[in-house]
C-alpha cells in the first residue's frame, strides 16, 4: 500500500467517524437522557416513532411529518387523561380512607 493510498483512507476514515459523531450528537438532541421511568418510556415511543417515519418513502415525507405530530398529539391527550384517571383513583382512595 502506497502512502496516498494511506491519505485516501485515513480521509475516508475521517469522514466516516464525522457522520458518526454527527449522528450521535443528533440523536442526543433529539431523545437526551431521561431522568424518570416514564419519561424514558416516552422517548422510548417517539424513537420508535421516528423509525417507523423514516422508513416512509420519500413522496410520503409530508405525510409523514403530520402523521408524527398527530401521534404526538394523541399520545399526548392519553397522557393526560390516564394521569387524570390516577388521580381521581387516588383522590377516591383517599376519600375512601377519611370517612
Amino acid at each position: 500500500m502506497n502512502v496516498i493510498a494511506l491519505v485516501k483512507l485515513m480521509v475516508l476514515c475521517l469522514l466516516i467517524w464525522e457522520k458518526i459523531h454527527g449522528a450521535l450528537h443528533d440523536f442526543n438532541e433529539l431523545l437526551p437522557p431521561a431522568t424518570t421511568i416514564e419519561k424514558e418510556l416516552e422517548q422510548s415511543i417517539s424513537f420508535f416513532m421516528i423509525l417507523a417515519l423514516y422508513g416512509l418513502p420519500r413522496t410520503l415525507e409530508y405525510s409523514s411529518t403530520c402523521l408524527y405530530m398527530v401521534a404526538v398529539e394523541r399520545q399526548k391527550k392519553n397522557r393526560e387523561k390516564i394521569l387524570a384517571e390516577a388521580l381521581n383513583m387516588e383522590l377516591g382512595e383517599s376519600n375512601g380512607k377519611d370517612v
